[in-house]
């Protein structure tokens, strides 16, 4: 039986860089990315996401330079807004499932703060 509250931790390779990142939810379920702030992790969600993970399949990815994860060493990664976007992206499409919600949210996020300089 899958517990679907169960929050599960895991690392995934992504752009020279080792991302770790919290997940739970029905892999069927529409994707919720939690993006923490900084100077924070996926941590500051720890109690938020079982209670989100009944109706989302909710992914909290620690960002590079942050948490867990594993940044690439110095001078191999860009560490800017543009740099983060795209490592999020591509988290997005080497973990299993599609994923459009987890997109659209990642680049409206990214436009409303105007990061890129397109709003």
């Amino acid at each position: 039986m899958l517990d679907i509250n169960k929050t599960h931790f895991k690392t995934i390779r992504v752009d020279n860089t080792d991302v770790f990142y919290r997940e739970a939810g029905h892999p069927a379920s529409p994707v919720l990315l939690l993006l923490h702030g900084f100077p924070t992790s996926s941590h500051m969600y720890r109690n938020l996401i079982p209670l989100l993970s009944d109706k989302f399949r909710v992914i909290a990815p620690d960002l590079p330079g942050f948490g867990s994860t594993i940044a690439a060493p110095r001078g191999e990664y860009t560490y800017t807004f543009d740099s983060l976007y795209k490592t999020i992206e591509n988290l997005n499409s080497s973990t299993p499932a599609p994923r459009p919600l987890t997109s659209a949210l990642c680049r409206r996020c990214v436009r409303q703060t105007g990061v890129l300089g397109t709003k």
